[in-house]
């Protein structure tokens, strides 16, 4: 789905909160027809704000896909990925009840070895967040 919307001189904060209710449209919309309990999907959204000087880059991002700007020759990050072990989605979900561990193998030292598995939620889900993903409202609310 692409929706194509004059945002010219509006609000950063008018233009993110479109770009939020966006997201939120697509999840009801794949919710609705029955993707599956445990399908969803990632999305990103960048809006490119020129100003009169410059540009203002808008982002919005849900899972594990993100928006990097290439810089002088280097890779920034302007989003991060919506994974179950990073320090505030781990508080979201322990706030909302759910848990996370580690599902992969562990050193000697008893830390995950990164390259043998994932953090989950509740045993299921390796994202924190996605679209369409009907489980993690049974599981988180």
């Amino acid at each position: 789905m692409v929706e194509i919307c004059d945002m010219k001189g509006q609000s950063s904060e008018k233009i993110a909160a479109k770009m939020a209710d966006s997201l939120v449209f697509c999840d009801q919309q794949l919710s609705s027809i029955g993707m599956g309990l445990q399908e969803g999907s990632a999305a990103t959204l960048l809006y490119i704000n020129k100003l009169e000087n410059n540009a203002e880059f808008i982002t919005a991002n849900i899972g594990d896909c993100r928006v990097v700007l290439g810089k002088f020759g280097k890779a920034v990050d302007l989003t991060i990925d919506h994974h179950p072990n990073n320090k505030d989605e781990r508080l979201r979900i322990e706030r909302m009840g759910g848990r996370v561990t580690w599902d992969g193998r562990i050193d000697s030292d008893g830390k995950p070895i990164k390259s043998s598995g994932c953090y989950r939620i509740n045993d299921c889900l390796n994202m924190s967040r996605a679209i369409g993903e009907l489980i993690s409202s049974l599981v988180l609310g």
